[in-house]
Formats: structure tokens, C-alpha cells, sequence
């Protein structure tokens, strides 16, 4: 019974510090990525229309830009939905 008491009181200290201790929830993240989505609706030379979605917001947005305004890790992903016809999400640096 003794060594059945203080193996349990060991596993105490290393439960808590892997993060499943204190309440069973599991272990949580630290950092959650900040990811944003994207589906091309419409793509060519001049502009482009897509959809998107930022990481902290829970709708939508319906968005034509010229080309020449596009941040490169969108335009990639922009292109990358293009081709999938799904959503993709944007990949930064």
C-alpha cells in the first residue's frame, strides 16, 4: 500500500508538468497560429476576386483587387486556390 501511495504521488509532479493534470482537460496550446483563408472566385491579368477570411473573424469578405496590389504569400495561395477551386490558406513569411 505504501509503494502504491508514493508511485501515485510521483506521477503527480510529472502529470502536471506534461499538462494533462488539474482538471483532465488535456494539454492546451501556447500559440496558436494566426492563419488566413482564401478562394479565388475570378483570376487574370488585371485583378482578381476572391474570398476572404482572417484568422479572427468568423465571416467572410468578397474582395476584387488589382493584381499589382497583391502581398506575394497571398497571391500564392490565390493561385494555389485557383487551381484546387477550394480554400487555401495564406502561407507568410
Amino acid at each position: 500500500m505504501n509503494k502504491l501511495m508514493i508511485f501515485a504521488l510521483l506521477l503527480l509532479p510529472i502529470s502536471t508538468i506534461a499538462g494533462v493534470g488539474g482538471g483532465g482537460v488535456g494539454p492546451r496550446p501556447t500559440n496558436m497560429m494566426a492563419i488566413d483563408i482564401v478562394k479565388t472566385l475570378a483570376m487574370n491579368d488585371e485583378s482578381v476576386t476572391f474570398l476572404y477570411k482572417a484568422y479572427d473573424e468568423n465571416s467572410t469578405m468578397s474582395q476584387t483587387i488589382p493584381i499589382s496590389e497583391v502581398e506575394p504569400e497571398y497571391l500564392n495561395a490565390l493561385t494555389s486556390s485557383r487551381k484546387s477551386k477550394s480554400w487555401v490558406s495564406v502561407t507568410k513569411k
